[in-house]
């Protein structure tokens, strides 16, 4: 425990200047960018916004450091060094993918194939097993970001789905910059090794296979590195928090599934070529899988047959004030008894200074008052009526290389 305690430790002190690193800023930077062209989109189909850029850059910032904090402490306990991990190879192989689809820009794919690679044909040398720890680890703590991250990066949408129906959708788009640690392995004199703290026989978990002449021993040092993680999903027959809870769990079991397959392989090297393919295979069963329930599963933001279901509030209007959420149903507004969305227009427009609205969640109705002036306006943004000209599209995937072929050879789908 003590040794765990240090390892910490060690992770903290390192990690706060990655803070002034400009790379880090610039990671920031793409953050408020994103986070800007959702609120375009939204704007384009709604007319307003349901969050601020300020509120989505410190929760990315402050979920980054998190995500950093648990990445590296966990890299460090099992003793990963980035010395022979191959990243000038993944990261060719990684931007070839991403021209076939842009989710395979990930190092689940492009870590699968180069570990594959060095085990049959010896081509690249790397170290399988700690390459696929620390791809398993990446991914771990993704899952704990998505679990954590909330209502960071969920917009809503209005969606036409493929049998041509409008209903109301979420968007989840997360980035996370990550302040990451990495323990770069070098040789030294035995008589000039320094430690900060003692080290338990166990550790490494995973040693590198590094030759070291005689007389000298491996020395481990902190090398500071800015990375990210993304996550991008759509919840239309789940609220977003239940799909973040869904796919965090999916992806935490693939991650230790993977990680377990990584310290087998490093003491079964029959192993390595199995674990490189289960990580490219296993993720895409799993992005597969949940794509799939989600589009066979039927929408649940959609009017229910009285009253009007509520999509989202905009940011800091009366609605939201209040205390109203996503999916409630709203039953009556100024004394108006709502059964459709052309009610909830006509009450809308009554101008009485006692605001009170009516609505259920779930089993139970609840009753409050909308604040401002007369007149304001409440800040709800429903559900889609279905006669939307605007809204987005939801397609089936395709592969970017081949839809850019098609519109250069003018050919339609």
């Amino acid at each position: 425990m003590e040794f765990v305690q240090n390892v910490m430790m060690f992770v903290l002190s390192h990690m706060i200047p990655i803070l002034m690193n400009p790379i880090f800023w610039i990671m920031v930077l793409l953050v408020v960018l994103q986070s800007r062209q959702m609120q375009q989109r939204q704007k384009r189909i709604f007319g307003a916004v349901s969050y601020s850029i300020r509120d989505q850059l410190l929760k990315a910032i402050f979920y980054g450091m998190i995500g950093g904090f648990i990445a590296s402490t966990l890299v460090t306990l099992f003793g990963i060094t980035i010395n022979h991990l191959g990243f000038a190879y993944l990261w060719p192989v990684a931007v070839v993918l991403m021209m076939l689809n842009a989710r395979f820009l990930c190092f689940a794919y492009a870590g699968g194939l180069v570990g594959a690679s060095s085990v049959l044909f010896g081509w690249p040398s790397i170290d399988v097993p700690q390459l696929l720890a620390f791809i398993a680890i990446l991914h771990l703590t993704e899952s704990v970001l998505i679990y954590i991250s909330r209502d960071y990066g969920v917009v809503p949408l209005v969606v036409k789905l493929p049998d041509g129906r409008h209903v109301g959708a979420y968007l989840i788009q997360n980035l996370w910059p990550l302040p990451l640690i990495a323990l770069n392995a070098i040789t030294v004199p035995a008589d000039q090794l320094v430690s900060l703290f003692a080290f338990p026989e166990w550790w490494p978990m995973l040693p590198t296979a590094i030759e070291m002449p005689d007389l000298h021993v491996l020395a481990y040092a902190a090398l500071p590195v800015v990375a990210a993680l993304g996550y991008s999903d759509m919840a239309i027959a789940n609220e977003p928090n239940d799909k973040r809870k869904r796919s965090a769990f999916g992806l935490a079991f693939y991650s230790i599934g993977l990680l377990a397959l990584a310290l087998l392989s490093a003491e079964v090297t029959s192993l390595q070529l199995f674990a490189a393919l289960c990580a490219p295979i296993g993720h895409e069963l799993l992005i597969q899988k949940e794509n799939e329930r989600e589009m066979k599963a039927e929408p649940i933001f959609v009017h229910p047959d009285r009253g009007v279901r509520l999509l989202a509030t905009v940011a800091d209007s009366p609605a939201q004030k209040a205390g109203l959420k996503s999916g409630d149903v709203i039953t009556r507004l100024n004394n108006v008894y709502i059964g459709n969305a052309m009610d909830m227009d006509d009450a809308a427009h009554v101008m009485v200074a006692n605001r009170e609205i009516e609505y259920l969640r779930g089993n139970k109705l609840y009753r409050t008052h909308l604040s401002g002036e007369q007149g304001d306006p409440y800040g709800l943004i429903l559900v889609p009526h279905g006669n939307e000209t605007r809204y987005a599209h939801l397609e089936a995937e395709g592969v970017a290389v081949m839809d850019w072929l098609k519109k250069r050879g003018g050919k339609k789908e």
